[in-house]
């Protein structure tokens, strides 16, 4: 980072991903995301590829100053735009895919320092994929599978497991197995009890600081391709706001008609049929019984009222009830009672305060995943009421495509996108 760019000094900027502070971090993770995104374009991917490869390359170079492996006398703005596409570009060779047209652009020029090699890319990619599909596994899966790392981590004289046999034989096969089945392009580089890269992304406190606070961040800029981040005095106001943006969404299809995107989400869009059985199997699958702490009983009532209001359809009196759990006094069910607040507010036709909703949580464990998916039909709903959203429904669209493992979802999001851009 040079000094002329008003952010940080290179050696600033090296201490920042070293230590992973979260608003330092924060603000260079967002400073730079434009410049990389343009390069992986250039060398061919589409805007959503250059945020994935970004966010590689930027776990890629934090992991370098951890390590002091950066080289020295270069600008390290430089080289993580640099790193993004180059990681795009191994990505594509590793997929065996047909290589883009290159431009005479200046993102595709050769740098003119030394970058990694193939292996430590790949290495660095994996850890990252696994990290990701970790939370994919059933809740006892995941156990098994930390203990193993945990286990693996140690020194070679005190660890339990020699081999796989090993592991296999005292019960983590079918843990092992369904893993791997996350993994099918990496399982063939599959070593030892654990390789390096799945050991890396379960028990690295670095790694994981670095792999979560970007999980955030591109949550963040997500939620915010629409609405700016509110406070917690938003709530305070919330069913005024709803009176508000009823109104606007009045107005808005009363001035701007435009059938195939509503249409789009109706096919689309589908819920659960009761809050709590929902909640009761994302809590069984949690890596604990909450992953922001203990659930008081009193957010075991809020939503038993809740969830009578859904049931029944009574979607305001459900939204009021959850409303109660978004004071700072009950942390733990927050994420909970924002992420039913947001398909609650698609039900009521208000697809900003969904967008609103999901903006504020923070159990990425749990909800990760589902974000991305109810954002984009938000922004589809939306889109059905003003057709100058169009294009943004189009890149949320995009965003589940890039960020989901789920192959159903990614089929169905391809066809919402072909009929948004029809």
């Amino acid at each position: 980072m040079t000094q002329t760019e008003n952010l940080f000094p290179d050696s600033d900027f090296w201490n920042v991903l070293n230590s992973a502070d979260s608003g330092a971090l924060e603000e260079t993770y967002l400073h730079y995301k434009p410049k990389a995104v343009a390069a992986v374009v250039a060398a061919g991917g589409y805007t959503a590829d250059g945020s994935v490869f970004y966010r590689v390359a930027f776990i890629h170079l934090a992991r370098m100053a951890q390590s002091e492996s950066i080289p020295f006398g270069i600008s390290l703005s430089d080289y993580v735009v640099s790193l993004a596409a180059l990681h795009y570009r191994d990505w594509r060779m590793e997929r065996n895919l047909e290589a883009p047209p290159e431009e005479n652009t200046e993102e595709n020029q050769s740098p003119a320092f030394e970058m990694p090699g193939s292996e430590a890319l790949r290495e660095l990619r994996w850890a990252v994929w696994s990290r990701r599909q970790f939370f994919r596994l059933p809740k006892e899966d995941r156990e098994k599978m930390q203990e193993l790392a945990d286990d693996t981590a140690k020194l070679p004289e005190n660890r339990r497991f020699a081999t796989e046999d090993d592991a296999v034989e005292a019960g983590f096969g079918a843990s092992i197995h369904h893993y791997k089945r996350l993994l099918p392009e990496q399982s063939a580089e599959w070593a030892g009890v654990l390789p390096a890269w799945v050991v890396t992304a379960l028990t690295d406190p670095h790694f994981i600081k670095i792999w979560d606070q970007t999980q955030l961040f591109e949550q963040k800029i997500s939620a915010a391709d629409y609405i700016s981040p509110k406070t917690n005095h938003f709530w305070r106001n919330a069913f005024v706001v709803l009176g508000i943006i009823t109104a606007i969404t009045i107005a808005f299809r009363f001035y701007f008609k435009s059938e195939t995107p509503g249409e789009v989400f109706n096919d689309n869009f589908s819920a659960p049929e009761s809050l709590l059985a929902d909640l009761a199997a994302r809590q069984t699958l949690s890596p604990d019984n909450d992953s922001l702490g203990i659930r008081p009983e009193s957010c075991d009532l809020v939503f038993a009222e809740a969830d009578a209001a859904y049931q029944a359809k009574k979607y305001r009196i459900a939204a009021a009830a959850l409303a109660q759990l978004l004071d700072d006094s009950n942390k733990a069910c927050q994420s909970d009672a924002y992420f039913y607040l947001a398909i609650i507010g698609l039900h009521m036709n208000e697809p900003a305060l969904t967008i609103e909703c999901l903006s504020n949580i923070e159990d990425l464990a749990r909800y990760g995943e589902d974000i991305y998916w109810y954002q984009a039909l938000a922004f589809v709903k939306l889109a059905a009421e003003n057709p100058l959203m169009q294009e943004k429904a189009v890149r949320a669209m995009d965003r589940v495509i890039s960020n989901t493992e789920l192959p159903e979802r990614r089929e169905q999001a391809q066809k919402m996108l072909q009929q948004l851009n029809d």
